[in-house]
């Protein structure tokens, strides 16, 4: 949580820090899904998974 007005400079700078750790999170979310999908379709397709990642 904010501890400083979110219209102020400070405010403005730790809004944007949080935004940018939350896209961090979600970047990584999005990369293990991507991993666990191609895992998943080479099981199902009876072959070893690429490792382009």
């Amino acid at each position: 949580m904010l501890d400083v007005h979110p219209a102020s400079k400070d405010g403005a700078d730790a809004l944007a820090e949080q935004l940018g750790v939350l896209q961090g999170h979600l970047l990584a979310i999005e990369i293990a899904a991507r991993v666990l999908q191609e895992k998943q379709n080479a099981f199902l397709e009876g072959r070893k998974p690429s490792n382009y990642m």
